[in-house]
């Protein structure tokens, strides 16, 4: 999933799924999972022969128990700062399918992409005509 590009893939999907906000989320969380998953995995790896990992095991604690109860938490940081910044870059893509009219059918709905769509019939047929809006020269 990682070799793919992530906005081919992501037209693609909300593609199939058809234009709804359902389908932009799925298409973003999609491509996003190997990303975390990734991450996770490896912070999961590293923390393998912690000595808490270790003390936990020698007292007889199951494996289960010290996954969920210790490991998992320690390695919770990194995947959550990614996903801060990851955030970022889906609300660019969510645009970006709404963009091309994968987003919510419904216009009640605010899309940053719809509402950069629905400006181009204005710009394509009188650029010059800003003026007339109230907005500055």
């Amino acid at each position: 999933m990682l070799a793919l590009p992530g906005p081919l893939m992501e037209i693609a999907i909300a593609g199939m799924l058809g234009p709804s906000l359902l389908s932009v989320m799925i298409a973003i969380a999609v491509i996003n999972i190997p990303i975390f998953a990734r991450l996770l995995r490896g912070q999961m790896l590293a923390q393998r022969g912690s000595d808490y990992v270790l003390a936990a095991t020698a007292l007889g604690v199951r494996r289960r128990a010290i996954v969920l109860g210790h490991v998992l938490p320690t390695s919770l940081s990194p995947v959550i700062v990614q996903a801060t910044l990851t955030l970022a870059t889906a609300i660019i893509e969510a645009a970006g399918l709404s963009f091309l009219g994968l987003g919510s059918a419904d216009p009640g709905v605010p899309e940053w992409g719809r509402m950069l769509a629905n400006t181009q019939r204005y710009l394509a047929g009188a650029p010059h005509s800003h003026s007339s809006q109230g907005w500055p020269s």
